[in-house]
C-alpha cells in the first residue's frame, strides 16, 4: 500500500461544544444506560462540560432507526440499504428506510462538507432535522461495489454507536507522526482532524473493549509509509468476526448466547461510558 493512492477515509463527526449538553440530555432520554455511573456523577473533580463528554451514545436495545435519503440515485440508495442491513444480522437494532421527516438518520450524497462521514450513535439526535447526519460523497452507479460495501458498513457502524478502531487504547500502531501530518494535510485535513480521526487514542477509564482488531470494518487502512518500521493494515471491506461478536454484545439478540472472550477493561468516552455496569460486555473502542 502506498500513500500515493487516495485514502478515501471517513471523518467521524463531532457536535459543536455548545450542543454537547443537549446531546447528553437526549442520549440519556433515549437510553438511560448512557448516564454516567454514580461514582463519576458524584465526583467533585469533574466539571459539567466534562460530564457531558462522557455520557454514552448507545441506542436502546431493539431500536428501529428511521433512515431518510435527502438526495441520490434510487439505484445507489438500494445498495446502501442492502449493506446497512448487514449489521442487523448480528445485532438487535434495525433500520426502517422511508421518508419520515423525523428520521434519526438522514443520508446525503452531496452534502456541502463533502467526503464520507457520520455522526456517532445518539449524537444524531442533536443534528437539525433538515441536515444530513451521514454523507456518501460521489457515490454513483459506477462506484465499485466493494467501495460501497466498505463505506456503508463503516458509516452505519458509527451511526449505531461505534468509534474508529485505531482509537482503541490497545491500538499500538507505530505511527510516523510527521509523515501522517504531512500526508493528511496535503489532502486538506487540519491538525485537529488528523488527531481526532487518526492519531488520538481513547483513555481507559472503567468500561469494556476488545483487544485491537486489525480486521475491523472500523479500522482505517495504515500504509507502511506512514509508520515506523514494517507495519501496515490493508483495506477492510467486510465485518470482522470481532465486529460481529461485539455488536451482538452491544445490542444482544434475544436468542443469542453471546460470549465475552477477548474483552478488556477500559472506558470509551465517545461511545461507552454510562452503560449498564452489570452488563458482561458494554462497549469497545472501534
Amino acid at each position: 500500500m502506498t500513500p500515493n493512492k487516495p485514502l478515501n477515509h471517513c471523518v467521524q463527526m463531532n457536535l459543536p461544544d455548545d450542543q454537547l449538553f443537549e446531546a447528553a440530555r437526549l442520549a440519556i432520554l433515549e437510553n438511560p444506560e448512557n448516564a454516567p455511573g454514580e461514582d463519576v456523577a458524584s465526583s467533585e473533580e469533574i466539571d459539567s462540560f466534562e460530564m457531558a463528554l462522557i455520557v454514552g451514545k448507545k441506542w436502546g436495545n431493539g431500536q428501529t432507526l428511521r433512515v431518510r435519503f435527502l438526495d441520490g440515485d434510487p439505484v445507489v440508495q438500494e445498495k446502501v440499504k442492502k449493506y446497512a442491513k448487514e449489521w442487523s444480522r448480528y445485532a438487535n437494532i434495525k433500520f426502517d428506510f422511508g421518508n419520515d421527516q423525523n428520521a434519526e438518520i438522514r443520508i446525503s450524497f452531496r452534502d456541502p462538507k463533502g467526503g464520507y462521514w457520520s455522526h456517532v450513535g445518539t449524537d444524531n439526535l442533536g443534528v437539525s432535522k433538515h441536515k444530513a447526519t451521514m454523507n456518501f460523497q460521489g457515490f454513483n452507479r459506477n462506484t465499485p461495489e466493494e467501495e460501497i460495501a466498505r463505506v456503508v458498513l463503516h458509516e452505519f457502524g458509527h451511526c449505531i454507536g461505534i468509534s474508529h478502531e485505531q482509537a482503541s487504547p490497545t491500538a499500538n500502531i507505530p505511527w510516523d507522526k510527521p509523515a501522517v501530518y504531512q500526508y493528511y494535510m496535503k489532502k486538506g485535513w487540519s491538525a485537529e482532524m488528523i488527531d481526532h480521526n487518526v492519531l488520538d487514542k481513547l483513555e481507559p477509564q472503567g468500561v469494556l473493549f476488545t483487544s485491537h482488531d486489525r480486521l475491523s470494518i472500523m479500522q482505517y487502512p495504515v500504509p507502511n509509509e506512514l509508520t515506523i518500521g514494517d507495519y501496515e493494515i490493508g483495506w477492510n471491506v467486510t465485518l470482522s468476526e470481532t465486529d460481529k461478536r461485539f455488536i451482538g454484545q452491544m445490542y444482544p439478540l434475544e436468542t443469542e448466547d453471546v460470549q465475552d472472550a477477548d474483552i478488556e477493561e477500559s472506558a470509551i468516552a465517545s461511545v461507552a461510558l454510562g452503560s449498564d455496569p452489570h452488563s458482561p460486555f458494554t462497549e469497545r473502542a472501534k
